[in-house]
């Protein structure tokens, strides 16, 4: 799946309101899939992640932020799905730099 095949899926999706569990799965779950992914490989390596997401984020929050960047930015239409949600969420979830003391 590339960037603009996920696009067209959440626009898809957003247009039709999913109404069971089953049909929210479907619509979100690889992205969903991934960002578990991404979090499951920071912890066992040790890698820090390149985005920062908090307890209170939402699930559409995170759907938009896909669909703005794959939007706003035509080069990710032909990359990786996993690259495409990576490079979303470090775009729109950015980490604080610690401030030095």
């Amino acid at each position: 799946m590339t960037g603009a095949e996920i696009q067209a899926l959440i626009t898809e999706c957003q247009a039709k309101k999913p109404e069971t569990l089953q049909a929210y799965r479907a619509c979100y779950g690889y992205q969903t899939g991934i960002l578990l992914g991404t979090l499951f490989y920071a912890e066992v390596s040790g890698e820090t992640l390149p985005f920062c997401l908090t307890q209170d984020v939402k699930d559409t929050e995170i759907n938009t932020a896909i669909s703005e960047f794959v939007a706003s930015h035509d080069e990710v239409a032909d990359l990786s799905l996993p690259a495409t949600v990576v490079g979303a969420m470090v775009k729109a979830f950015p980490c604080k730099p610690e401030e030095s003391e």
